[in-house]
């Protein structure tokens, strides 16, 4: 899950000038870039709606641009142990003329005992593992995260939100994604951050 800025310091990273991020080419992608969201239904576990075997968990909540959503994980068949709960915010960006596919699913959770909160990703499969992917947040510093896996059905990078990188998420009106595509080309989504700040309490709350 590495993370960097993309600027000048001791870290050695090159600095990406007003120039050359202008001269990027940002390609639309066609039907073969799009994420269906019945294949990605894996990547928030279990899509809205779902019957929830705890009713006392907290129900499915909109948070302007963001959803919370609590589940029990699915078991293995023959597993006796008792299910464990979890809760997710997410955000899709979806196709404009067709909802029922999506572009890039931006997942956010707090991981294990420390409660450290992680972003998730989930692009298209043809997204260049190599290349990873950079983003900023408004008019701020660049960041580069890596991608750490790619299917068939999509790729998946996961960091970590750093207290600096909270605040900016917070504060801001939107996320700016860019990744490389194969074989040759780059695209950028924008994710919206109206809520995020709101639904990131709830989501601790529900202490799952």
């Amino acid at each position: 899950m590495m993370l960097m800025m993309l600027g000048a310091g001791n870290n050695g990273v090159k600095t990406l000038s007003f120039a050359q991020r202008n001269a990027r080419r940002v390609l639309g992608l066609g039907l073969a870039a799009m994420l269906s969201l019945g294949a990605l239904g894996a990547a928030l576990v279990a899509a809205p709606g779902t019957a929830r075997a705890d009713s006392t968990m907290p129900p499915d909540t909109v948070f302007k641009s963001w959803t919370m959503i609590c589940r029990m994980a699915p078991q293995a068949q023959g597993d006796t142990t008792a299910p464990v709960p979890y809760c997710r915010i997410y955000h899709r960006v979806r196709v404009q003329d067709d909802p029922s596919k999506a572009l890039l699913i931006a997942t956010a959770r707090y991981q294990g005992p420390d409660k450290t909160p992680m972003l998730v990703l989930t692009l298209p499969a043809i997204a260049n593992l190599q290349r990873g992917v950079t983003f900023q947040v408004d008019q701020s510093q660049i960041y580069k995260a890596n991608i750490q896996v790619c299917t068939a059905q999509s790729c998946v990078s996961e960091f970590k939100l750093t207290d600096d990188l909270m605040k900016l998420f917070r504060s801001g009106s939107q996320a700016s994604f860019t990744f490389g595509i194969n074989p040759q080309g780059e695209v950028k989504r924008d994710v919206p951050l109206a809520g995020f700040g709101a639904a990131m309490d709830a989501l601790l709350k529900a202490g799952h």
